[in-house]
Parts: structure tokens; sequence; C-alpha cells
């Protein structure tokens, strides 16, 4: 198995079968023989189509396959240790048992991994220090750069999305707010729409430069998509 597809990181992923699924694209573009029918074969199973039903959510994976699994993937202890609770985080059938693994997937800091993320958003120009010596953010907005590449971007966005899917789960609802509406529209209509996303996009920018005491960071996501044709 190329060793070109350990680039795709579990530590990234919130939910097991998407990792697997973009680890076999990218091994598959590497190394034709890495078929859903070898991986099957690998994890002991006769029918070629396990792995597929495997990512397709119509089968979940037994703890008695994770050593099988990530050999396969040629895993570290740590990101099998990762993939583990990733399983029985996905797998869990009960909120209490999400909640409880969702806490394994999202420790608190260290004090040695906050003094290097300081260190780096300082390297980078991201902070400085102010008179008193307080850590303040060296600019009030940054701007995504003209030259950064689409596909960074789709990943970035990506990535967002599954912390979405972990604060369903991971935060009580008076700290979140995730809701859903079913709308139909005209072309017209949809282009409205999407001046009105743009518009509140914008109203939050103001209302974050209003606040002059923020304690907390916070991510918003917009998705407005057909679900027709």
């Amino acid at each position: 198995m190329p060793m070109e597809a350990a680039a795709v990181s579990v530590f990234a992923y919130a939910d097991y079968r998407v990792f697997l699924k973009d680890y076999y694209e990218r091994a598959r573009r590497i190394d034709r023989r890495f078929s859903h029918r070898y991986i099957s074969s690998k994890m002991g199973f006769a029918s070629a189509s396990w792995f597929n039903d495997l990512l397709k959510g119509r089968t979940n994976l037994a703890g008695t396959h994770l050593v099988k699994l990530a050999g396969l993937l040629k895993l570290k202890d740590t990101e099998a240790d990762y993939l583990e609770t990733l399983i029985q985080y996905n797998q869990a059938n009960s909120k209490k048992k999400k909640n409880r693994y969702y806490k394994k997937l999202n420790p608190a800091l260290k004090t040695s991994q906050a003094k290097e993320a300081i260190s780096l958003l300082e390297k980078l120009g991201f902070i400085r220090k102010d008179a008193q010596g307080a850590f303040r953010p060296a600019s009030a907005m940054l701007k995504k750069d003209a030259s950064f590449k689409s596909l960074y971007a789709a990943n970035y966005l990506k990535a967002n999305m599954e912390l979405g899917m972990q604060a369903l789960e991971g935060f009580q609802k008076e700290e979140r707010h995730i809701s859903a509406i079913t709308l139909s529209f005209s072309k017209p209509g949809f282009d409205k729409a999407i001046s009105e996303i743009e518009s509140l996009r914008k109203r939050l920018m103001v209302l974050m430069k209003e606040d002059t005491r923020p304690d907390k960071v916070f991510q918003f996501n917009v998705q407005f998509f057909p679900v027709t044709n």
C-alpha cells in the first residue's frame, strides 16, 4: 500500500466513513490494485461488497476488525486510537454515549499545545502583545488571499462542516444554534435569498466589530443547496 495515502489524516475527520472513503480514493489513484475486493479480502470477508457496505452505512465496523484495518491503512498507534474512538462515537446508539466519546475526541488543550499555538500565531503575524503585555489580534478581520487554491478552500469548508456535525452532539443547545429549513424558490427568488445571506454575513461582521470584549471564538457556517432537480 503506497505510503502517500497517509496524507489523508484521520485527525481531520469527525466521521470515520468519510475518512475511509477519502483514504480509499487517494490510495486507489496511487495503486489501482487497492480495490474494494482487496480491502474486503484483507479484512477476512468473502464478499467483495463488505467495504462498500461499510462506506454506505449498511454495516458497522466491529472492534475485532479495528486492528486489521489500522494495519491495512498503515496507521500509527495514535492514529489507530483516534480512529477507534471515532468509530465508537459514530456508531454509538445513544446521545449519552456519543457525548462520552466526543469528549475523548475533543480533549482540553495541554499547556504545551497552547503555548505552541500562540507562538505560531505570533510568528505568522496574526497576534501581537499590547501595552499591558496581553496578546491581541493584529487585525480585527482577515480576508482570504486571492491566490488561495480552490481545493484548499473546499477542504477548509469541509472541515468546518465536520466541526458543525460534532457541535450538534458535543454542545448543549444553549451553547450553539443549529437549525434547518426546507424552501422552494425560482431562480430570481434564489438570487434574492443569496443576497439576504450575504447581508446577514456582513451584519455579523459589524456585530463582531462592535463587541469590544469577546471571550470565545464561534464558527458560523451557511449551507444553501438544492435537494431536487
